[in-house]
Parts: structure tokens; sequence; C-alpha cells
């Protein structure tokens, strides 16, 4: 302030802090009724020693620097720092915390004017000017403090839940990361392993930009996964994949499936980019190996699809799964419409005919053409491969070798 407050504001000043003790009781009831974060039943006994000692000193660093004598500003801001981080450590949203502040200086901002005669009144806007510029360094440095530890806390719970989910699902017990994460192994889990596409901030970044766009894409995608599926959910994301375990009933119940299937279009949503997924059940931790391998194979098989949120179900993908297993017939099958490469309307047409039933007026309508030339086409194909797609036998090794070749299998 450019000039000294005169003597009976500084007396207002005085006497609202002398108010302090009283208004801090109030602010802590204030907050413990309307703050989301605690919520209704909670009480002020434990907290209220903590809570009414920081807005007694807030309300300190208020007034005194206000009124321009203030020694021990630094040592306030510190002790305000370090209650922000300790809040943050508990959970609370910085919103919350900024909330409390501002509800805070409006309750001693009313103090003080009821402190001042309307004889007096002159220089008051100067007062709240004082008290506001106060505020303002006051909320800066615990929002400040508070954000630095909520990153931090965020980073050690990430890292504790993704070495929990590595452990798992390599067949170790857990429990010791378990108890350092504050959670439980649960008796059975949902595996989804997930592939995130990239986000179109990340091609057009440098490395760092990319790092930043990634990390953020995954940080969206695992708070809609919390939000969806519950807190008690561990989850193991990078920048473009990631492996989530969700507690399941150990029965043979499959009511999870409805909700996940739910859930993937909202991840492509949130996350701006392509996100297919997964899915298989572990009876118990012990059979948590053998479900992370098959929601992974399972993601192969769907990572190509165009459907938004494709997620691969072992039910619905049976004949997709057993011709990706690794076997010596898979190069071979896939031989049988090698020699149709070079002319892609043959290999269009082949799957449009089978998409319809092996209906080749319908095939004919949607390709445009008369049905007589659907009978020359598959003839072509019967002389290529040698195999008549109008054969029952070949029915089945030509949608066998087509289904393989769309799967668009690495090495295939």
């Amino acid at each position: 302030m450019s000039q000294p407050l005169p003597p009976q504001l500084l007396a207002a000043l005085g006497r609202a802090e002398r108010r302090l003790p009283e208004i801090s009781a109030q602010a802590v009831e204030r907050y413990a009724q309307s703050s989301p974060h605690y919520g209704e039943g909670f009480t002020t006994e434990h907290v209220y020693p903590v809570m009414a000692r920081n807005c007694r000193i807030f309300g300190q660093f208020l007034l005194r620097g206000a009124a321009g004598a203030n020694e021990d500003a630094q040592t306030q801001l510190d002790t305000l720092a370090a209650a922000a981080q300790d809040r943050a450590e508990d959970g609370l949203p910085v919103t919350d915390l900024v909330d409390s502040y501002l509800m805070i200086v409006d309750m001693i901002c009313q103090a003080v004017l009821s402190e001042v005669s309307a004889a007096d009144s002159a220089g008051v806007g100067a007062l709240l000017e004082g008290m506001f510029a106060q505020a303002r360094r006051a909320v800066y440095t615990v929002s400040d403090a508070h954000q630095q530890e909520f990153e931090a806390v965020g980073t050690e719970t990430r890292e504790a839940a993704r070495d929990l989910v590595r452990e798992l699902i390599s067949g170790g017990p857990g429990a010791e990361l378990a108890q350092r994460l504050g959670t439980r192994v649960a008796p059975a889990y949902v595996v989804l392993a997930l592939h995130l596409g990239e986000h179109p901030a990340e091609p057009a970044a440098d490395e760092v930009g990319r790092r930043i766009a990634g990390r953020r894409k995954a940080r969206r995608v695992q708070q809609e996964i919390r939000r969806f599926l519950g807190g008690d959910v561990l989850a193991a994301l990078e920048r473009d994949e990631g492996m989530v375990l969700i507690p399941a009933d150990p029965g043979p119940s499959t009511a999870w499936l409805t909700t996940i299937q739910a859930m993937m279009p909202r991840l492509e949503a949130v996350a701006g980019a392509t996100v297919r997924g997964g899915v298989s059940a572990a009876a118990a931790t012990a059979d948590l190996p053998r479900a992370a391998a098959l929601a992974r194979n399972l993601l192969n098989l769907v990572r190509a699809r165009n459907d938004p949120g494709a997620l691969g179900v072992l039910d619905n993908l049976l004949v997709e799964y057993q011709l990706a297993q690794p076997t010596d017939a898979r190069t071979s099958l896939l031989r049988v419409i090698e020699p149709l490469t070079p002319f892609p309307e043959l290999v269009e047409t082949l799957q449009l005919y089978f998409d319809n039933d092996f209906n080749r007026r319908r095939t004919a309508r949607v390709l445009q053409v008369h049905p007589n030339t659907i009978d020359n086409r598959l003839a072509k194909i019967a002389d290529l491969t040698g195999t008549d797609p109008r054969t029952s036998r070949a029915l089945m090794l030509l949608g066998s070798a087509l289904t393989l070749a769309n799967l668009n299998l690495p090495g295939a």
C-alpha cells in the first residue's frame, strides 16, 4: 500500500485479530459442513486443533500484512505450505484447499468491516486491497506446495501400483507391495490389457512434447477407469499400453464384462485416441499369469479393428484365437489365398461373399455389379487358388485363410 492506514483502521485490524480464535472455530465448523471431500457425518473432533491453528495463522498473516507490520510473514507462509502438503498427502483436491482459504478470507473481511464504524470508513478500500494482496500471496504459496506434493504422492502411488501389477501378473504374491500401497490383494481379478493409440498432439510435437501428451492421455484413461470401476482397481499404464487388474468374485459370474464393454468407448473419448482392449478372468491370483497372457493375445486380435473401444473377449473370438496360435499350419493357410494378392477386387469379392452368407445376389448389390460378375470372379478365385469357394470344404479353408489374414498378426 502506498499510504499507511489511519490509526482507527489499524485499531480495527487489532480488534479483528483478537477475535481470530472465535473466527477459526466457526470456519472449521463451516468447512466441515460444506466440504465435499469430507461429506456428511464428518466431525471436527480430531482435526480441529490443526485446522483451527492454521486458520489463526492465516488470519494473522492477512491482518498483520494489511497493517504493514508482519515480521513473521515467512514463518507463517512456511507453516501454511507444510499444512497444504499434508492435505495433498491426504488426497484433498487443490480446489477444496483454495475454496477453504477463500472462505476464511471472506469471514475475516466481514469481521474487520464489523469493527469499522461509519465515521472511520475512510481508507477501507485501501485496507481491503492490502488484505487481498496478502490473500493472493498466501493462496499462491499453499497451492504451489499442494501441487508439488500431490504430484509427488501421485507419482509414488502410480509406481507402487505398477510394481504390484507387474509382480502379480508374473506370479508373485504381491502382499508386501500391496501393503505399501495401502490395499490388499484380492482373491480374484479380471485382467484388462489395453493399447492406446497416438493422440493427435503426439506426432506433431518434439520428444518432450510427445512424452507430455502421452502421459496426459494415459492419466485421463486411468482416471476414467477409476471413475467406472472404483478405487480398488490396479493400473499400470504407459503412453501406449497398459495392464489393469480389476478385483472380482472368484465365482463364474461375468457381470463385469458388461461394465467393461460400456467403459471402452468412454476411454477412447477421454484419450482422444484409439483404445483397444483384451480381457480375461483369473479365478485366483495364481492364475493371473495365464489370464494376463490371454488378455494380451485377445488384445492383439482386435488392435486393427475400426470399432471404437473394441474389446477382445475369448467367447467372441474362438475361431480367430485358434487360428492365431503359432502352429506349422498357419503359414500354409495364408498361402492358400496368396495367389489373390495381385487382384484386390477378388479379395474384396471373396470377403463380401462370406459377409453376405454366400448370397451372390446380395454380394453383387454391395459391389454394384451383375450377379454373373460374381460367378466369374468366384470361378477365377478357384482357378488361382485351386480351391473352389462354391464347395463346403473350400469355404472352410478360404474362410479360415481370410480370417487369419485379416488379423494382421506380426510374422504372419
